[in-house]
């Protein structure tokens, strides 16, 4: 029995392949400049439709770890950025999961058409404000989210 118990010893302090830090995640990318569409890729990141906007992201989040989104939204670039975890709306009603590199699309509607392929975001965006992603997941119990996505100007 002795013998298991110096095993087991040994093997915790000679193991050094842990670490004490936060895991990072990959931030969300909405697909445009910040003014709302890109020259190059012709691509619109953010788009009004009839009762709402459409965000389209560059989300591939394979981590286990992994739990959604959360969008945030404030007057100046600078401001989004800074606003604490607890400001942000939650993406609900997933679809699927994002762990293709592909271009997924989120929703953000108080009534939500349908036109998502990832989730929607239950909140109408305010014109001339500016919106950003964040990961979340689990550490733990613990909800940790990510570094904000860019951040682009709501049309």
């Amino acid at each position: 029995m002795n013998y298991f118990f110096f095993l087991f010893l040994l093997l915790a302090i000679s193991c050094t392949n842990y670490s004490s830090q936060k895991i990072s995640i990959n931030p969300v990318i909405i697909l445009s400049t910040i003014e709302g569409s890109s020259e190059t890729t012709k691509i619109k990141g953010i788009e009004r439709t009839s009762n709402g906007h459409i965000l389209r992201v560059a989300a591939q989040n394979v981590e286990y770890t992994f739990k959604g989104y959360k969008l945030f939204q404030a007057p100046t670039e600078k401001e989004v950025f800074l606003l604490p975890k607890e400001n942000g709306i939650d993406c609900v009603n997933f679809i699927q999961r994002p762990n293709y590199g592909i271009i997924y699309i989120m929703e953000v509607s108080e009534n939500p058409r349908g036109l998502a392929n990832l989730c929607y975001f239950p909140i109408n965006l305010t014109q001339g404000y500016f919106v950003s992603i964040r990961v979340v997941s689990f550490i733990g119990i613990l909800e940790n989210v990510s570094s904000p996505s860019n951040a682009v100007k709501v049309p």
